[in-house]
């Protein structure tokens, strides 16, 4: 029952009156423009220019009896070929160019706003062409969804480049309009998932991971994919997939991510745990079928708490541990972590009004190192993961906080942590300087 507590403690809506780190908004900045870099470089959408005009009839609409054109006709401004000729090979390309360009400009801060607008209208309507043509979907929803969010928020809330000078980028100064880009984006990344999730439950019920049968599917790829698909299908991945076991533990898992991704505008500490697993499920899923929405695995990473880099921290340490006392000095020297304060375990406990006594817990203190910030209070392996993401191994800390490594990572801690004073010794006097910077 503790530790259900101590979970549920870090889950707790966002205060939209506290602004967020600016970095935040310029990873979601980032990765959004990298995102649409990404999808239109890695494939061609001039086939559809080869199509004769009668081919753009919505042949899966599947309300036409209701509606004859769905709502797309008219938001990707598919109505202007009632009137114009659909687009040839040259003009689609053009599209496709002007896109990817528009992307390359906004990732470098140069008119931002401007490369969102046009990637909206024109990613959207390619996107409409396809949807005429043959397709449901091709998986840029949320990338749509944030480039137009873009476009109703405030120009200083992103980085960006200014003729004559440096790049415009304060990490020191937080802005609310940073905040309302952020939760703005968590929000569109957390509804997309759960009502993917609330689709399954309503269309095929509760009950959904037990029909899904992923191993059937496996078995049909597994007999093709030499000789009839053509889609990408990793044989190894495969074969893996071919139980009715593992496709039934992976669909729970699926469904379980897709309905808690609600919490990506909470400061749930865990969601990197989600986002982890819904990368997995993209991956997976091309793997298995080539079915290509790994893109999406870009804009998921926008949801994590990239302000917690940028924001101060004080890392408290056993100072009558030698093994603790020479890691912090390494730390210190060596890793150089952004925005750390680094505190003895010992001056605590002669300073009972200390804010930092009233918010940790001693118990756990004296058993892991504690990292605490503004926002949040972590100890053992999660506060080493946190320090490398503070420092030039950023690549290093995204990676322990991966699964299976991280769950990994904790045992190992614990180990070397409950046999600290064996490793290294103790140190009985002398020991209690501030190895503060």
């Amino acid at each position: 029952m503790k530790s259900l507590k101590s979970l549920i403690s870090h889950i707790s809506i966002r205060d939209f009156k506290s602004p967020t780190e600016v970095v935040h908004g310029y990873v979601i900045q980032l990765l959004t423009f990298g995102y649409v870099i990404y999808k239109y470089s890695s494939r061609s959408y001039e086939s559809y220019g080869f199509l004769a005009p009668d081919a753009f009839n919505y042949h899966r609409w599947w309300l036409a009896d209701m509606w004859p054109v769905p709502a797309s006709h008219f938001s990707t401004f598919q109505f202007i070929y009632n009137i114009f000729p659909h687009p040839s090979v040259d003009i689609i390309a053009l599209i496709q160019y002007a896109i990817i360009i528009s992307g390359i400009l906004g990732i470098f801060g140069i008119g931002p706003k401007i490369c969102s607008g046009v990637i909206f209208l024109l990613a959207s309507h390619l996107d409409g062409i396809m949807i005429s043509a043959d397709a449901e979907t091709s998986g840029g929803s949320i990338m749509l969804a944030t480039t137009l969010l873009f476009l109703f928020i405030p120009y200083k809330a992103f980085y960006h480049f200014r003729p004559k000078k440096q790049l415009s980028i304060s990490l020191s100064k937080a802005l609310v309009d940073t905040t309302t880009l952020v939760l703005s984006f968590q929000l569109i990344v957390g509804i997309f998932y759960f009502f993917a999730g609330i689709n399954k439950i309503v269309d095929v019920g509760p009950h959904w991971p037990f029909t899904v049968r992923i191993d059937l599917l496996a078995e049909s790829v597994k007999e093709n994919q030499f000789l009839v698909t053509e889609r990408y299908s990793w044989p190894l991945f495969v074969e893996l997939n071919t139980s009715y076991i593992l496709s039934t533990l992976s669909a729970f898992v699926a469904l379980a991510c897709e309905l808690l991704a609600l919490t990506f505008i909470t400061v749930f500490r865990y969601k990197y745990i989600i986002v982890t697993l819904i990368i997995w499920m993209h991956i997976a899923i091309y793997l298995l079928m080539g079915i290509n929405f790994i893109g999406n695995c870009f804009l998921v990473l926008g949801v994590l708490d990239w302000g917690s880099i940028t924001r101060k921290a004080t890392i408290i340490y056993d100072d009558e541990c030698n093994f603790c006392r020479s890691s912090i000095k390494y730390t210190r020297h060596h890793i150089k972590p952004y925005s750390i304060i680094y505190r003895p375990l010992s001056t605590l406990g002669n300073h009972s009004k200390c804010a930092l006594t009233n918010r940790i817990s001693l118990r756990r203190t004296h058993a892991a190192m504690a990292l605490v910030s503004s926002g949040d209070i972590m100890y053992g392996f999660n506060s080493v993961a946190n320090l490398l993401l503070r420092s030039r191994f950023f690549l290093l800390g995204i990676l322990m906080h991966m699964i299976p490594i991280n769950f990994v990572g904790m045992i190992l801690y614990k180990i070397i942590a409950k046999n600290r004073y064996l490793i290294a010794g103790r140190c009985d006097s002398g020991c209690s300087t501030d190895l503060r910077p």
